[in-house]
């Protein structure tokens, strides 16, 4: 798969992601809701939101590892934002099946 094949388009997902409390649990250290300010400061959150749902729109049914390389994030970034697309209702969980970035078996991904 390319990686960065999707840009996304920030601006008609970024009124989803400017609320760092949402990014962060209760529970997480003032670090992590630090570092949640500053990635909704910056534009990042959304922006990385805008690709990984413009990759699921695209290729629905692949796993996070296979999203995180067409949008061109580290995986870690892409299951992050899919969690969040999850949350806000526009991405759901599919079935299982092989990943082709991993070898092993993942959730797949599909638009709402």
């Amino acid at each position: 798969m390319p990686r960065n094949s999707y840009t996304g388009n920030s601006n008609s997902i970024g009124p989803l992601f400017d609320d760092p409390e949402r990014m962060a649990r209760s529970y997480d250290p003032g670090t992590s809701h630090e570092a949640a300010a500053q990635h909704v400061r910056s534009g990042m959150a959304a922006t990385q939101a805008a690709k990984v749902l413009a990759a699921v729109k695209s290729h629905p049914g692949c796993t996070s590892a296979e999203l995180a390389q067409l949008s061109g994030l580290e995986r870690h970034a892409a299951a992050r934002r899919l969690s969040d697309l999850r949350r806000n209702g526009l991405v759901i969980r599919g079935s299982r099946k092989a990943c082709s970035a991993t070898g092993a078996r993942g959730v797949s991904w599909r638009p709402t």
